[in-house]
């Protein structure tokens, strides 16, 4: 069973591209002094390393983005001649860039996730001002719901600006949690976490 276990976790830091050194014994010198004393340190110093590099693989990945949520407008066509091109609309194409620099300031020097992760969306919408003030605190309670635009298009927004950014590629993404409500703040938070396995 030790072995079995020992085997998945080597497994799983091959895959997290996680190199962890073995160390064997350093052939004894005179009075059975190692014949190197600098060897043992160096493995020490590699595998502290590579152990913060393992851990930081496995580390969830949140990024949050101020502003009202806004889903991902539908790609219009253009013919020019026999070829048609579908366009994002303007708005995607801003809001999706300002993601992506969030994620890259969320991520650092990490590289993106090349996992198996779950994603996990809160979307939170600013009251209408014009509601009464018993009606915005029945909204700030959860009470009502927000509307549109669909949360599943915010997803998308999301899932298609994290890609190649946060994650390798969004068909890595096997488990998928969303929600939308009222809040003081409106804005947007995804966090990412590896799942392990393949």
């Amino acid at each position: 069973m030790a072995a079995r276990a020992s085997h998945r976790v080597g497994g799983l830091l091959d895959f997290l591209g996680v190199r962890i050194m073995s160390a064997t014994k350093n052939p004894a010198g005179q009075g059975g002094a190692p014949k190197n004393d600098l060897a043992g340190a160096s493995i020490n110093s590699n595998f502290n390393t590579d152990r913060q590099t393992f851990q930081s693989c496995l580390a969830p990945v949140t990024v949050t983005l101020a502003g009202p949520p806004q889903g991902k407008g539908r790609a219009r066509a253009y013919a020019r001649g026999p070829t048609v091109r579908l366009v994002t609309p303007e708005k995607t194409r801003s809001y999706e860039g300002m993601i992506r620099t969030a994620a890259m300031d969320a991520l650092g020097d990490r590289r993106p996730i090349d996992a198996p992760v779950a994603f996990e969306l809160t979307a939170v919408f600013p009251v209408p001002a014009s509601w009464s003030g018993r009606k915005r605190q029945r909204a700030l309670d959860g009470e009502i719901k927000p509307g549109k635009p669909d949360l599943d298009n915010i997803a998308k927004a999301w899932s298609d600006a994290c890609n190649g950014v946060v994650y390798r590629d969004d068909s890595l993404i096997c488990n998928m949690a969303l929600a939308k409500r009222y809040g003081l703040a409106p804005q947007v938070s995804v966090t990412v976490t590896p799942m392990g396995g393949r």
